[in-house]
């Protein structure tokens, strides 16, 4: 099984250096992996700034299913704080619940009308899902699961409050919705299961972080692939029963500050050995590379290691 994970496309977000990017982006796509590509995760931040979702969008997202070979139904996104239209009412609504002492308290009980001031703020990226996927958006959920036959993939919405100001570090997911969300899979729980977020982990609420945490391992989610900082990273979550395996994704802009990277992995279902490769822009000579520099764990090229669960399940088998 072999994915990609894109994360902070920025795609209104233009400038030269970017745009060179971006031509060498879909050629090396489709010179490596045209037509081997099971899964495309987009872990959000589409658009930049809350612009509109324009043809030029759809005309980027297109290109990469071209590039890949990839049928629509196979890709997987959530949204990202630059893919909120942001109203004063929203940021009024946001910092109410965070002025709140018990904050992980008030956005489990937000009102109705509350919660549709802030939910109203994704219209354009429920429309640019629908559209661009070609497939229905759960409007009733603030996340939701995709089963397969093989695999679970949550969708985390942690952008509720993502329109407000002076929200970093303090973002709410609602514990409450994702608990719910996550009962759907808990007899499923043998499957590999990805989460998607936009925020990493640091991002969250102190709050909610801790509890978080615990759903992802009661849950046992395998991965955890997120974004939005525009630096890469690798994480083990092992400090709990189950561990969750994280992967931050950069960016693909290039604007002196972001890492331009994406991430590959590739599972062999069998013998749950994992693979995880991170693809970078060398920004000077403009060509697209696999990385060993950003971490020493990717020294080799590769990060790699076992998943707990397919281990577990070939040891049960030997019994």
């Amino acid at each position: 099984m072999k994915w990609l994970h894109l994360s902070d496309l920025h795609l209104i977000y233009k400038n030269y250096d970017t745009d060179v990017m971006r031509v060498g982006f879909f050629d090396y796509l489709k010179h490596h992996f045209e037509g081997k590509v099971d899964c495309l995760f987009i872990t959000g931040d589409i658009t930049h700034q809350g612009q509109e979702f324009t043809d030029d969008v759809y005309e980027f997202l297109n290109n990469i299913v071209i590039a890949l070979d990839i049928d629509k139904e196979k890709i997987y996104m959530i949204p990202g704080n630059h893919d909120i239209t942001r109203t004063n009412l929203m940021g009024n609504v946001i910092k109410g619940i965070l002025s709140e002492n018990d904050c992980r308290k008030a956005i489990n009980e937000i009102d109705a009308d509350s919660f549709d001031v802030l939910y109203k703020g994704q219209q354009g990226y429920r429309a640019l899902y629908e559209k661009f996927l070609e497939r229905e958006y759960p409007k009733d959920d603030l996340h939701f699961v995709i089963k397969t036959e093989d695999y679970n993939i949550i969708h985390i919405n942690t952008c509720l409050i993502a329109g407000g100001d002076n929200v970093e570090g303090r973002i709410l997911v609602g514990l409450q919705k994702l608990l719910n969300t996550m009962s759907e899979i808990s007899k499923e729980k043998d499957k590999v299961t990805f989460a998607l977020g936009h925020h990493t982990v640091n991002c969250l609420n102190d709050a909610e972080r801790t509890s978080f945490l615990n759903r992802l391992s009661d849950s046992e989610v395998d991965f955890y692939l997120c974004g939005h900082v525009h630096q890469s990273n690798i994480h083990q979550e092992s400090n709990n029963y189950k561990t969750v395996h994280m992967f931050t994704a950069g960016a693909n802009v290039v604007d002196g500050y972001s890492d331009t990277i994406f991430i590959e992995g590739n599972l062999d279902i069998n013998n749950g050995n994992v693979e995880v490769v991170y693809h970078t822009w060398n920004q000077p000579q403009e060509f697209w590379h696999i990385s060993n520099s950003l971490d020493r764990r990717l020294v080799q090229g590769s990060y790699s290691f076992e998943l707990e669960k397919i281990k577990k399940k070939r040891i049960q088998k030997k019994m």
